[in-house]
């Protein structure tokens, strides 16, 4: 159904002959994309956007378009799941935004760049974009802030600091709570429920992620928002050896993916597969699983996940009594 929308509002796009128009239906159109993660037609409209942005910066002398085009491609390679690009759009972006010291966009973009340090596993970096996004969005009372507290409290979990990242998860939720922001609330709930995970205190990683799915179904959020709640979710049951539950919740996240999906969520599902098949003792089955991981974390250098698969991986090998292998693989 949402392809099919896509399909109708990509033609009255192209049918449209105001060019500001186009261009702002276009942007829309993005959107629709990603819900069903086709990047294949997201990439087409973005060239569209390119196209037209060029045009209109001429004709109205104003680099608002550029600017706008900007944000875009970086939100479409980061959707896609191209980190080095997404970096490479949102560095252009800060400068831009520098050059018109526009300090709510230039927090925004910091705000950015940290989430891609974070996700490369550069964390010093991270933690400096995030501190002075901080300081901006603070000044400025941007509702940004909740996000800049979550995204913090993510790098503080990833370097073992739970007492830190328990602190801005908490702030995080206050001021969405505080801003009736469900979306966020949502996010928040499903972060919450990542540490409690990390720190296997089950019960209430459990609650809080079943208030981020019903929140998620409440919203009609997109496959890939529901997928990553989902994802977690499973490893939380892996983490407790509750195969049954796994699986269950394995399948559910299944359903919401395809190839095309962020490659960031794809390693995790093959992770997580991987993870099932080696508690049942399906040595082979999970290597394969791992091998897949692999190869998306490597494109994404994604250095976190590498070392929990490489590990894993070493002890599928070892499980088939390869110690060959088990040795080369570390």
């Amino acid at each position: 159904i949402i392809s099919a929308q896509c399909d109708v509002e990509y033609k009255a796009a192209e049918d449209e002959k105001n060019d500001t128009l186009k261009f702002k239906m276009y942007s829309r159109l993005l959107e629709c994309y990603y819900k069903t993660d086709d990047f294949d037609g997201g990439g087409k409209v973005i060239s569209k956007l390119e196209a037209l942005m060029s045009v209109l910066v001429k004709k109205y002398k104003d680099s608002t378009y550029y600017r706008f085009y900007l944000g875009e491609i970086t939100s479409f390679y980061f959707y896609k799941g191209d980190m080095v690009k997404c970096l490479e759009a949102s560095n252009t972006l800060l400068n831009y935004n520098y050059r018109r010291s526009d300090l709510s966009q230039i927090a925004g973009s910091l705000g950015n760049i940290a989430i891609l340090y974070r996700k490369s596993g550069n964390y010093p970096k991270a933690i400096h974009y995030l501190q002075e996004s901080i300081k901006l969005n603070s000044k400025i009372g941007k509702k940004d802030l909740a996000g800049n507290y979550s995204n913090l409290a993510n790098v503080y979990s990833d370097i073992n600091q739970p007492d830190k990242a328990k602190e801005y998860f908490i702030k995080a939720l206050r001021l969405r709570l505080e801003q009736n922001d469900e979306k966020g609330i949502a996010l928040s709930y499903a972060n919450l429920g990542n540490y409690y995970s990390n720190n296997e205190q089950f019960d209430s990683a459990i609650y809080y992620y079943s208030k981020a799915i019903f929140l998620n179904e409440k919203q009609h959020a997109p496959d890939s928002k529901k997928a990553l709640t989902l994802n977690n979710y499973t490893g939380l049951f892996i983490q407790q050896n509750k195969l049954d539950s796994a699986i269950k919740y394995l399948k559910l996240t299944e359903k919401l993916l395809n190839e095309k999906s962020n490659p960031f969520m794809l390693a995790h599902f093959y992770e997580n597969r991987g993870d099932i098949s080696k508690r049942q003792h399906k040595f082979k089955e999970a290597i394969v699983d791992y091998n897949l991981s692999i190869k998306l974390s490597v494109q994404n250098k994604d250095i976190n996940r590498l070392a929990g698969l490489y590990l894993s991986k070493s002890r599928s090998f070892y499980g088939l009594r390869d110690i060959d292998s088990t040795v080369a693989n570390k």
